[in-house]
């Protein structure tokens, strides 16, 4: 204990395990955030309980996201969605490190926008900690995140609305660069170079870009969302789209948005498919979509008006908008959550679970 890596064993071929670099020096292809975590549990003899916690604690995160986003309504909404969320908790109930960076992105998110509307150090650092806690987790995933942060501040800053900023966003970005200087100490370290990651010593250029297919492989992601993000009878993004044509779109709006394209235009150059629980790469925009769709509800009056000519009475559509959610979930329940359970709790998914995403890329 206490080294990253330890020396191969002169009998090298007999130690070769999945996702474990076996070059001279056997370590993790993992970076070390999650790790950590998982270490943590497994001191005190609960391994299995660290993503279920990391999972609980994400979903107030959400609802004080919501609440500085929008407003307490639509944060309630979002928090239900996200409870009744099949892809939530199936993830939140294994050991990938989706789950804690989910967890600091949103924390991230949510002093971001403190930060941006009330200035701070305090909110800067805490956005740039939280940034740098979710890039020790999933390098790939935090940098996407960080791009549609990044385009809002500058767009701040080039209409003249950041300058008071101009030192928090040098504060937030000094800490996140901190962090990738962790990162890259501990390549370092492992690989023996610092922008070698793991993930290339491991599996090679299977992780790689193949432009005859990532764009089919995104769209696979989209419909797997659709499908995964809460197993309605209708697509998933749905009210992400009802929020945007409801009514003038918000800066938030638009960041949220930018947090999902961000994610799947990352991924485009991953070849893995990844329909594991759910397409898990675009995981961490889960909570940016739920807000929206959370938003979409509220916004759907607004989208009948503006498509119709009608305004319809907002008590009826508000009525008819809750009969219509508890008729979806019952649906989800009765032909999303029980076969998922049944069928993640056998053997036969880790053979079965990109069957039909590789049928339609091959389509």
């Amino acid at each position: 204990s206490g080294h990253f890596f330890l020396p191969s064993h002169p009998l090298r071929e007999f130690f070769d395990v999945d996702t474990v670099v076996n070059n001279g020096r056997w370590f993790s292809q993992y970076t070390p955030g999650h790790t950590v975590l998982l270490l943590i549990g497994n001191q005190v003899g609960a391994p299995w309980l660290v993503n279920p916690i990391l999972g609980a604690l994400t979903i107030p995160s959400l609802y004080f996201l919501g609440r500085e986003a929008y407003d307490k309504p639509t944060a309630l909404l979002a928090v239900l969605l996200a409870l009744l969320s099949p892809f939530l908790a199936f993830v939140s109930g294994e050991y990938f490190s989706h789950a804690s960076a989910f967890l600091f992105l949103t924390i991230f998110l949510l002093h971001y926008l403190r930060f941006s509307r009330m200035g701070g150090v305090a909110n800067a650092a805490l956005a740039g900690t939280f940034l740098g806690l979710a890039l020790l987790s999933r390098p790939l995933t935090a940098l996407a995140v960080a791009i549609p942060c990044a385009v809002d501040s500058g767009m701040s800053l080039v209409r003249g609305r950041g300058g008071k900023r101009a030192a928090g966003i040098l504060v937030l970005s000094s800490v996140s660069l901190a962090f990738v200087a962790s990162l890259l100490l501990y390549n370092r370290e492992t690989t023996g170079a610092f922008l070698s990651f793991g993930y290339g010593e491991a599996a090679g250029p299977g992780f790689g870009w193949e432009a005859s297919i990532s764009w089919a492989r995104t769209l696979v992601r989209v419909q797997l969302v659709n499908d995964a993000l809460l197993a309605w009878p209708v697509p998933g993004l749905v009210l992400v789209l009802v929020a945007f044509l409801g009514g003038r779109p918000t800066r938030e709006d638009y960041l949220f948005a930018g947090v999902f394209f961000a994610l799947l235009a990352a991924h485009s150059t991953v070849a893995y498919q990844d329909n594991e629980f759910g397409p898990r790469y675009i995981y961490e925009a889960s909570g940016a979509l739920l807000l929206l769709s959370a938003r979409g509800v509220f916004r759907v009056p607004e989208c009948i008006m503006r498509f119709s000519g009608n305004t319809p009475p907002h008590a009826l559509v508000r009525e008819r908008s809750g009969v219509a959610i508890a008729i979806a979930f019952l649906f989800a329940a009765a032909a999303g959550w029980l076969p998922r359970t049944g069928f993640y709790g056998s053997d036969k998914w880790q053979w079965a679970r990109h069957d039909d995403a590789a049928e339609a890329v091959q389509a």
